[in-house]
This record gives structure tokens, sequence and C-alpha cells, in this order.
């Protein structure tokens, strides 16, 4: 079975981040994936933002190192990610990402706030695979939360497969 380390910021059940974290979830372990979610709001932002040692943020860097591959979304207004993401890449050891592949999850209202996605990985990370970017409109609002539309799922579904094959050492189909 393959590991894979979902980094997500703000994954709200009600947001639309947190609607991406809940289908990648899905397709991760439809395709016999392990997840290990990873929250930036879920660690002290103080020790994010001043370098402090935390066990939290240190069992996090763990998750990463002992993940084969890794997931990061973030939201249309931080291509780049958040302060605290980026505070935490800053401070995740290299050897934990180097060779593995990575890749990003942005969504947004233009294709344009796709720009950077994923730039915020790219001196860290062994592979990063070409951003995932889902518009807003692929989002529909059902009661009180966002519910990803089947063209958006479709497309995370084959980045999904893409990230597996490639953190499973297993072949890629060349699109013809």
């Amino acid at each position: 079975m393959v590991h894979i380390a979902l980094i997500t910021g703000r994954p709200s059940q009600r947001s639309r981040g947190g609607e991406i974290a809940r289908v990648l979830r899905r397709e991760l372990r439809g395709v016999n994936a392990g997840v290990a979610a990873i929250e930036m709001d879920g660690l002290p932002h103080s020790a994010l933002l001043t370098g402090c040692a935390d066990p939290h943020v240190q069992r996090s860097f763990e998750t990463v190192a002992a993940a084969d591959a890794v997931v990061v979304v973030t939201p249309r207004y931080e291509p780049s990610g958040s302060a605290p993401l980026r505070a935490w890449l800053g401070d995740l050891p290299r050897s934990a990402v180097e060779d593995k592949a990575v890749l990003p999850v942005g969504f947004g209202a233009l294709r344009s706030q796709a720009t950077g996605l994923g730039r915020m990985l790219a001196h860290e990370a062994g592979t990063v695979l070409p951003g995932c970017f889902l518009y807003d409109r692929w989002f529909r609002r059902r009661l009180d939360r966002w519910r990803l539309q089947p063209n958006g799922v479709a497309l995370l579904a084959d980045a999904v497969a893409e990230l597996r094959a490639m953190a499973s050492g297993a072949p890629q189909a060349v699109a013809s």
C-alpha cells in the first residue's frame, strides 16, 4: 500500500478546501492508498511562525517523511500557500520530500490564479506534478456545504491516479 500525506490549510467541512480534502481522501483510498492528513490549522501557528520546536510540528514532519507522496491543497488567494504553510514548508527537512512526488491542488475563479501553484514546493520536492486547478464554478452549494461537481472530481481522480503511479514506481500510461 502507498501512503500519502495530505496537507491542507483550513479544511472546514463546509468550505471548498474541505470538500477537496474529502474528495481526495475518497479517491486516494479508492486506489488503495493510505492517507495521513496534516492540517495547518491543527498545528500551533506560534511555533510555525517563530520556528520554535514543537512536538506536533515535529510529528507532522515525521508523517511527511514516512509518506510515499504528498498532496498540498491551497486556495486561490494563496497560490504559494498561507503564512503558516510557507513557514512549515520552510522548516520541513528537505530529506522528508526530496525523493517524493508532490501534487499541488488549488482552486479559484480564474486559471491565472493557478500561477505559482507548485512554486512553493519546487525547490523542496523530488518531483512536483503539474498543479491540479479546480474552478470555483465546479462547486455547488448543497444545504450548508460545498460539493464538487463531476468534472472536478474526474480531474482530481486523474491527478490521484498519476500521483499513485509515481509513488508506487508503476509505469505511467502515455496519453496519445
